[in-house]
């Protein structure tokens, strides 16, 4: 998708695209820690859960559309559990929380590493496979 923006938008335009992408991912992460630690405390809410999925749908699309794949592919899957549980497929424990919490630091690093240097793909391929079993 970025490189369909590319043929339309100049250098700048892409660069501050990709800035408010990433200011905006980072605000997401944070409240998804906030989120996180109320599930910690023991606050089972529907809300909590469908916001938390809400941010982590964003941050699927948004990536996409950038082409941090495997940023996009880790908030798909973290999307996928909250579905589960929101579905009571699966419940609200500290395994779930454990899990939910590696999923968003391991996001929050890889946007660390594609915002330093957005063509190190080979980077991104490490952190992705060291921390593959938020998938």
């Amino acid at each position: 998708m970025i490189d369909e923006l590319s043929n339309m938008l100049d250098d700048n335009e892409i660069y501050a695209m990709k800035k408010i992408f990433f200011e905006q991912a980072y605000e997401r992460i944070t409240e998804l820690k906030n989120l996180l630690l109320q599930l910690k405390d023991g606050i089972d809410n529907e809300t909590i859960l469908h916001t938390m999925m809400r941010h982590f749908h964003t941050l699927g699309g948004d990536s996409a559309v950038i082409n941090l794949t495997y940023v996009s592919t880790l908030a798909r899957k973290a999307e996928e559990l909250l579905t589960k549980v929101i579905n009571k497929q699966i419940s609200v424990n500290l395994a779930t929380i454990e899990l939910l919490d590696y999923c968003i630091d391991t996001v929050d690093s890889l946007l660390h590493t594609s915002e330093k240097n957005t063509s190190d793909l080979a980077n991104w391929a490490k952190i992705y496979k060291k921390n593959e079993s938020c998938t």
